[in-house]
């Protein structure tokens, strides 16, 4: 088993919500993310996938001190994050986890050119500067795939896979050693996430890279992830490596999600079963007793609404969070 890089224990983030009229009434939560515990093993991608609202990328920006997390501990490399203010370990810290924004336009200053977004990394922390800082800017463009001599334009005049290119050249800069990638292809075309997927594995190849990759596309996640954790309203309901996620599904939500995933087969996907779950994700506000996915699961029983189960080992390296855990038929491989 490799080198755990990063661990994650019962964190939660939880966002206070704007106070009513009635000084009388406690202020209600958003739980965005509500005890959730993994970890991160150095080299590897674990890609994490749910659907909108379930609480990944608000867990990649608690991980990244981008939001300062309600409770719980993270420690990269034997070090609490949590533990300490802006100090010299923690800018340290910081240097070694990076971010891939999911809009590549967005995430770029539109004021700024394309050598001043590459090097603002470099130039906070004082690594490099003059002609050396120019140099390693341009080496980082050529390392993207882009051309070096584009340093003085600005963003608006690239396409949504140059600036998303331009996007991991700044998170490069500082050589860290965890990048989380929040969607970096979900803005994109088809024929250029290919090649982001591709850019992101050779980089991950030559440069001992260990990725946190957040996604709704499970086939873009199987293809570059080793392990997959499911995400259900702030909660990790499975975990386990790609193709036993894939192939073996064992909760409910994780069995519905593979099977909305389309074949490129018309007899097979004519022939498939489909999952459909029945009602609304519930609020994240007001979450349900119980096993928060109790409200729209096939599998039911008086049990899931009252006790909340806990993510445990069903398998080698293979957690799932629920009572009744099993392959469904209707599943097919991808």
């Amino acid at each position: 088993m490799k080198e755990t890089i990063l661990e994650v224990k019962d964190v939660k983030m939880h966002f206070a919500m704007k106070k009513t009229g009635n000084p009388f009434k406690p202020r209600t939560y958003l739980k965005a993310v509500d005890g959730v515990s993994l970890d991160l093993r150095k080299g590897e991608t674990l890609g994490l996938v749910g659907e909108s609202g379930c609480g990944k990328s608000t867990l990649g920006r608690t991980i990244l001190q981008l939001y300062h997390a309600t409770d719980g501990n993270i420690t990269f490399e034997g070090t609490k994050i949590l533990d300490h203010g802006v100090t010299k370990k923690s800018k340290k810290i910081q240097k070694d986890l990076q971010m891939i924004f999911q809009d590549p336009y967005s995430s770029l200053n539109p004021r700024m050119t394309v050598e001043e977004i590459v090097a603002e990394p470099l130039k906070t922390y004082k690594v490099l500067e003059g002609q050396a800082l120019r140099r390693r800017v341009q080496e980082l463009l050529e390392i993207v795939g882009m051309d070096p001599r584009y340093i003085l334009r600005y963003p608006h005049e690239f396409s949504g896979g140059q600036c998303q290119r331009i996007g991991i050249a700044r998170a490069l800069a500082l050589n860290p050693k965890i990048i989380i990638a929040d969607e970096p292809i979900s803005a994109l075309d088809v024929s250029i996430q290919a090649q982001i997927l591709n850019l992101m594995e050779e980089l991950q190849e030559s440069m001992g890279l260990t990725y946190i990759f957040i996604a709704h596309d499970l086939a873009a996640v199987r293809h570059i992830s080793d392990r997959i954790a499911v995400m259900y309203l702030g909660k990790i309901v499975e975990l386990a490596d790609a193709e036993t996620i894939v192939q073996k599904p064992q909760h409910p939500y994780t069995q519905a999600l593979i099977s909305a995933v389309p074949i490129p087969n018309p007899q097979i996907e004519k022939a498939r079963k489909h999952i459909v779950l029945k009602g609304d994700v519930p609020s994240p506000i007001n979450p349900p007793s119980g096993c928060a996915f109790h409200t729209r699961c096939f599998k039911k029983e008086d049990r899931c609404s009252v006790d909340t189960p806990r993510l445990e080992n069903v398998g080698q390296e293979h957690q799932v969070s629920c009572f009744y855990p099993a392959v469904s038929k209707a599943t097919q491989i991808l």
